[in-house]
């Protein structure tokens, strides 16, 4: 508590850069609209006027994940009714932000614990 004062109280002088709740609740809601884009931290730093490490700091400390895994795992949520719907795997993986199949596959595993055929033909659900 007396650190976190001093720090805030400190700041730049101190050589510290204050971890901001504000910005990284606004950065998590530049990732919800644009997560199936290709949208990047460099955007994100110029929109919110903050640097890029500034931004991957604050998200961190605020949310316990980094920026980058939060995207995947707003990624994979949004891949998993289209996978239900029937659309073909490779057609998901783009249509969520994935480069390719192997990409959004690698990712998917990792995530659910299944790979997205599996996925689909058994309709697991979450």
């Amino acid at each position: 508590l007396i650190k976190e004062r001093i720090i805030r109280h400190l700041g730049a002088r101190a050589g510290v850069e204050v971890i901001d709740e504000t910005i990284a609740g606004r950065l998590r809601e530049l990732i919800d609209a644009h997560a199936t884009e290709q949208f990047t931290l460099a955007a994100a730093s110029e929109l919110l006027e903050r640097s890029v490490p500034h931004l991957i700091r604050s998200f961190s400390a605020t949310f316990g994940t980094s920026p980058n895994a939060y995207l995947i795992a707003r990624r994979i949520d949004a891949a998993r009714p289209l996978l239900l719907e029937g659309m073909p795997i490779a057609d998901v993986a783009v249509a969520v932000g994935f480069y390719d199949q192997a990409h959004f596959t690698r990712h998917f595993r990792r995530h659910i614990a299944t790979t997205p055929g599996r996925y689909a033909s058994r309709g697991l659900r979450p």
